[in-house]
């Protein structure tokens, strides 16, 4: 894997100072459709565009789950506990998913996770993790930077972060939103995908590796298909404390 590209920017206050984030508004119309096809996406029910996305997307997990270490592991962002089924080595497993409903319902897998906690302020100071992971998360969170700053404090001295992310702000990843989700998007629910977009992906590729570089050491970046932001669908960072 080759060490990122990035450098940790001099300048790094001036992307902190624009966090907290304020997502654009969405109407009652398009909050409707958002919270009806989030879970149908993550599961790949939406057609055969979904199927093929989330076939691209196998890509995050196999990558943050190749690593993998006998510990304490924490996921942010659990979603659907789509990931899981690729963890297989780790002692305990704690989840973060602010939207219980996502999970819930998913009792075959749900009896692999140990602690269900709503948000990352929840867990007690004493909890530690020797890895904590993402897939698709660190894009959404308007204040990505306490974030960050919550995981750091969770993480065993020499822990691991492992986080998978949309190229968000790269060519190749604006293109194929547009030509697949997007157009799979508008046919369905005669609304702009662009909006959501907006909406969910409030954080952009560089801004996550720069912070990430501010708060944690040994940044390694590894892309997919090519190595390069404006070539790539999807990002895997880790680091460590």
């Amino acid at each position: 894997m080759k060490k990122t590209e990035y450098k940790v920017n001099q300048n790094i206050q001036d992307i902190i100072i624009n966090f907290p984030k304020v997502r654009p508004k969405l109407s009652d119309q398009y909050r409707k459709v958002l919270k009806d096809e989030y879970g149908k996406n993550r599961e790949g029910q939406l057609g055969y565009i979904s199927k093929l996305a989330n076939k691209l997307e196998s890509w995050m997990h196999f990558q943050v789950s190749k690593n993998q270490l006998k510990g304490k592991v924490l996921e942010v962002g659990a979603g659907t506990l789509n990931h899981l089924s690729y963890e297989t080595r780790y002692q305990l497993y704690d989840i973060v998913e602010p939207y219980a409903e996502l999970y819930q319902n998913k009792h075959e897998i749900l009896n692999r996770v140990n602690k269900c906690y709503s948000y990352l302020s929840d867990i007690p100071e004493d909890t530690k993790y020797d890895r904590v992971i993402s897939i698709a998360t660190l894009e959404h969170m308007v204040d990505l930077p306490n974030e960050l700053r919550q995981i750091k404090r969770l993480l065993k001295p020499n822990g691991v972060i492992e986080m998978a992310i949309p190229s968000e702000g790269g060519a190749l990843w604006g293109l194929s939103w547009r030509l697949t989700t997007g157009v799979s998007f508008r046919l369905r629910t005669g609304l702009s995908y662009k909006k959501i977009m907006k909406h969910e992906h409030v954080n952009t590729e560089n801004e996550i590796i720069q912070l990430i570089g501010h708060y944690f050491d040994d940044v390694e970046v590894k892309r997919f298909p090519l190595n390069h932001k404006h070539l790539s669908f999807y990002t895997y960072i880790t680091a460590t404390l």
